[in-house]
């Protein structure tokens, strides 16, 4: 069973997702996402985002917002946050740190906002397909965790209780008894 199949069976899909895109919309926003952004973004994340689109996912110990690369919005979002982050990076005077920020070579790409105002996103070193997933609170030597996984190896790992993060103090996503939810985000107006 593929991996997306598996989060299928964890988390149900949305009957009607947000930014998931149709067949004539996803190659020209994909093409736009290129040239602006200058990377290719990772085909299990292109998957995922065609199934779900944007949105909220919940478990019992956090949730997060998962920003579809077929939202309008995707790269001010991604270069809002990571100007943010060049921000607190620059009046903190951080050095030293084992990853840059997006657009630098091997930068943190941020596709997810935590509910406690963090961030998930990739390191963009080497082939988009073997990305790292990190979980990041802060951009600070302990704000962030290295999972060593791609997208879809992240997202089922939370789901299935396989990974443990220390900002949840290592307490799993779920509850033993618990089902994480996925929920569309809102609309937003259609952009020609």
């Amino acid at each position: 069973m593929e991996v997306l199949d598996q989060i299928k069976q964890m988390m149900k899909v949305p009957d009607t997702p947000i930014d998931a895109g149709d067949a004539l919309q996803w190659q020209p926003r994909l093409q736009r996402l290129l040239f602006v952004l200058q990377v290719d973004l990772p085909a299990d994340f292109i998957e995922f985002c065609k199934v779900y689109g944007s949105g909220r996912v919940r478990g019992d110990n956090r949730s997060f917002e998962i920003i579809s690369p077929f939202r309008p919005s995707f790269c001010e979002f991604v270069l809002g946050e990571c100007r943010g982050q060049f921000r607190y990076k620059d009046s903190c005077e951080i050095t030293g740190m084992p990853f840059l920020i997006f657009p630098e070579q091997g930068g943190f790409l941020p596709f997810a906002q935590t509910d406690s105002g963090g961030l998930i996103g990739w390191i963009t070193s080497g082939s988009s397909e073997l990305w790292n997933v990190v979980d990041m609170s802060v951009y600070d030597h302990d704000g962030y965790q290295e999972t060593g996984l791609t997208f879809l190896g992240y997202i089922k790992s939370l789901l299935s209780g396989e990974l443990r993060l220390a900002a949840l103090r290592n307490k799993p996503f779920l509850g033993a008894k618990s089902v994480a939810t996925f929920t569309p985000a809102h609309p937003r107006d259609p952009i020609a």
